[in-house]
């Protein structure tokens, strides 16, 4: 989002790596040549947020008995949150994500809109259900929505029936995964490893004088 920034503050685009870690060969057969061939919903909420237990229970509530299954990427500390399972959802303490959102049978994301999952989701071009825990995590979630590439759940109550509703909205309506494919094609032309890397290159050279207004009109 276009905003006015301070002149040392140069904006490159997202990092993303272009190698991308492999999938397993049972997680890669799970999406792809299981006995179920339904579309996959990823959901991941990174390393530091922690799901409160009415929140996990509800996100399974709501995710059961739909048309999609789900590969839930759950630290094994928090993974005693839950109670039962439906055979639609995987669960793994650790999986491979952008190799995940990057795989075509995914077709959604449930995160807490870190920007790192925020940025792999949209680069891969995939929508997002955001359901924001703390600190940037909000701001991330409102600007996504604002794009019209995500719908949001408060963490403070939201309901089985509102995750199901959301999830079919995000499937079925194109106007999300199209918008998030048009997303995906401005990050990548963004090409901000590279960006990033030149930027660092000379400013180590050059210092950063040159990127002082004043110093345009001589007054340094």
């Amino acid at each position: 989002h276009p905003r006015p920034l301070l002149p040392l503050v140069q904006m490159v685009g997202p990092i993303v790596l272009e190698v991308i870690e492999p999938l397993s060969p049972a997680l890669q057969n799970w999406l792809e040549t299981g006995s179920d061939n339904r579309d996959v919903i990823f959901m991941s909420f990174g390393t530091l947020a922690t799901l409160e237990p009415w929140q996990a229970q509800t996100l399974v509530e709501g995710m059961a008995g739909q048309t999609h299954r789900v590969l839930w990427a759950l630290r094994k500390c928090e993974q005693h949150l839950l109670r039962s399972l439906p055979d639609s959802i995987l669960v793994n303490d650790f999986v491979p994500q952008q190799a995940v959102l990057a795989h075509p049978r995914v077709r959604a994301f449930i995160s807490h809109c870190g920007m790192n999952s925020v940025s792999e989701s949209l680069f891969a071009g995939k929508p997002i259900l955001a359901l924001p825990i703390f600190g940037d995590q909000h701001y991330n979630a409102a600007r996504i929505t604002d794009l019209g590439v995500a719908l949001k759940l408060n963490k403070t109550g939201f309901t089985a029936q509102e995750v199901s509703q959301k999830l079919r909205r995000l499937l079925d309506e194109p106007r999300f995964t199209n918008a998030a494919r048009q997303m995906s094609i401005v990050l990548r032309n963004m090409h901000g490893r590279e960006r990033a890397a030149d930027l660092v290159e000379t400013v180590a050279f050059a210092g950063i004088n040159h990127l002082r207004p004043e110093t345009a009109y001589g007054s340094r």
